[in-house]
């Protein structure tokens, strides 16, 4: 049965709160087995579970004994709690909160892949690919920002006191605004488009599932280049939006300050300033950057 090919909805459980770091794949969320029975047991909890909230299935990274294993099972399976507790201020609507699993039943057909703790990870673009993924959201939320900008200036007949123009939309400042607003989201897009580039060639190279260490290199390269200028160009993006507008923009009905929020919330995933150190150390020592995106 091909679940994707039916419309169905998956979700993600990955990271957990606690003292280790982020990339630190030695998770409390344990897959166990059952004496005598013909599955195992999860047992855990995780957070940042992205999409979860609404999805059909989800896929969990766990520990099995000596083996970092990957299962996706219904979210409807006995055991399996959601919980609705995201309270960020931006990207309300992702469902980025947590999902616990008590004596979850997991049967071989749901084990996905297993990976043995101690064996060295190979160069890959996943980090990367989920990296650039963030900021094509961020190019799609500028071209809402663009539509919206130009939406407040043409729907506007009286112009302030000292404008140039007695009609907004014929106004050179607010004209600025608009076309600043329309370059920063060119210059997001092709960037996000570029950088896709070096994650499609490292993709392509795979031989037996590794790609190309040097291509993977170069993607995750390219990925951290775009976040480095995309955060600061996203933020200045939505806050620009609001001179286009002047003070009825900051109308709550309105709910214009959304794109600033969720643009903020989505470049936290990772620190921009680590970012354009390693990617000076690179530039610089010809250091190798880790593939994965994520520090």
């Amino acid at each position: 049965m091909n679940l994707i090919a039916d419309g169905k909805v998956f979700g993600n459980a990955t990271s957990e709160r606690g003292t280790k770091a982020a990339g630190d794949f030695q998770f409390n969320t344990t897959l166990a087995p059952v004496d005598g029975a013909d599955h195992f047991v999860l047992n855990g909890e995780k957070f940042y579970t992205t999409g979860t909230l609404f999805s059909d299935y989800v896929s969990v990274w766990t520990v099995k004994g000596t083996t970092l294993t990957s299962i996706v099972i219904p979210t409807d399976r006995a055991g399996v709690e959601i919980l609705d507790d995201w309270d960020g201020f931006g990207q309300r609507r992702t469902g980025s909160g947590t999902t616990r699993f008590t004596d979850v039943a997991v049967y071989p057909e749901d084990l996905l892949r297993e990976v043995p703790l101690d064996e060295p990870q190979a160069k890959s673009t996943q980090g990367a690919f989920v990296q650039l993924y963030l900021h094509a959201v961020i190019a799609g939320i500028l071209r809402a920002i663009v539509a919206d900008a130009k939406a407040l200036v043409e729907g506007r007949s009286r112009n302030f006191t000292h404008a140039s123009a007695p009609v907004p939309a014929e106004d050179p400042s607010l004209q600025q605004v608009v076309g600043e607003l329309a370059s920063l989201a060119f210059v997001t897009e092709s960037t996000v488009l570029i950088a896709a580039e070096s994650l499609d060639a490292a993709a392509e190279s795979a031989v037996d599932g590794i790609q190309d260490p040097a291509l993977a290199q170069a993607a995750a390269l390219a990925a951290s280049k775009a976040k480095v200028v995309l955060d600061d160009i996203g933020t200045r993006a939505a806050t620009l939006l609001f001179e286009a507008g002047g003070a009825s923009a900051s109308s709550r009905s309105k709910d214009l300050d959304r794109h600033w929020r969720n643009i903020r919330t989505i470049t936290l995933h990772n620190p921009a300033r680590l970012k354009a150190q390693a990617v000076g150390a690179h530039v610089l020592l010809d250091q190798d950057l880790p593939a994965n995106g994520y520090f």
